[in-house]
C-alpha cells in the first residue's frame, strides 16, 4: 500500500483519464511496479498502481542523472506501454481467475493443484484435435486460465512463474535440442544435467 506522503505527490493520472484520483482511493492503491521512461521534459520513472476498484494510476517523477549512472544509462529506456497493458491485463485476469475458480471449486487450502493440473491435461489434448483456429484459441485460454489456477494453488504468483519461465529459458537456451520433427514433441539432449 502506498502512504499518505505518496498519496499527495503528483503529478497522478488514471489511465485512460486525465483526472486526477479521488484522494480516498488513491489512499488505498497497492504498488504493481515500476519502469524508466522518456517523456518531453526528460526522463521519468513511472510508478505503476491498482486501486480496489481496478482502476490504474500512474504516478511519474524525474529521474536524476545518479539514477540513471546507476543503471548504466545516459538517457532511459522507450516506454513500452504494450507491455504494461499486459502485465495490468495478466494481473487482473489472475485476480478474477482467483476470485471464481475459489467460489466455484474450493479455496486454495480447500483444494490443491492436482485437479486443475489434471484437467490441463484434458485440455492440452483438446487443442491437439481443434478443427479451426478459433476453437483452437478457446482451447489454449482453457489451457493459460488452468495454468494459472494450477500455479496459484500451488501457491506461486503470475510473477513468480513469469521469473521462473525466465530462468528456464536461460537453460532452454544453453541446451542442444534434437532436430524438430513436424507434430512431434522437440526434446533437449538427454546427456546433460537437466531439471
Amino acid at each position: 500500500m502506498i502512504t499518505d506522503k505518496d498519496a499527495q505527490r503528483r503529478p497522478w493520472c488514471m489511465f485512460g483519464n486525465n483526472n486526477l484520483g479521488m484522494a480516498e482511493e488513491v489512499a488505498r492503491l497497492v504498488y504493481v511496479g515500476e519502469q524508466t521512461c522518456y517523456s518531453d521534459d526528460g526522463p521519468i520513472r513511472l510508478t505503476l498502481y491498482t486501486s480496489q476498484t481496478g482502476t490504474h494510476y500512474s504516478h511519474c517523477r524525474e529521474l536524476t542523472t545518479e539514477e540513471l549512472a546507476k543503471h548504466g544509462l545516459t538517457q532511459p529506456p522507450q516506454i513500452d506501454s504494450d507491455a504494461i497493458e499486459l502485465g495490468i491485463a495478466l494481473d487482473s485476469l489472475a485476480k478474477d481467475q482467483a476470485e471464481w475458480s475459489q467460489a466455484t471449486f474450493g479455496t486454495d487450502s480447500e483444494r490443491g493443484p492436482m485437479g486443475a493440473l489434471k484437467h490441463l491435461e484434458k485440455e492440452a489434448y483438446e487443442c491437439q484435435t481443434a478443427e479451426t483456429l478459433s476453437d483452437l484459441r478457446e482451447e489454449l485460454a482453457d489451457c493459460f486460465l488452468l495454468l494459472i489456477d494450477a500455479s496459484r494453488r500451488a501457491t506461486v504468483t503470475p510473477a513468480q512463474l513469469v521469473a521462473a519461465a525466465q530462468a528456464k529459458m536461460v537453460k532452454n537456451r544453453a541446451r542442444k535440442w534434437s532436430k524438430p520433427v513436424d507434430g512431434q514433441p522437440c526434446e533437449h539432449v538427454r546427456d546433460e544435467v537437466s531439471e
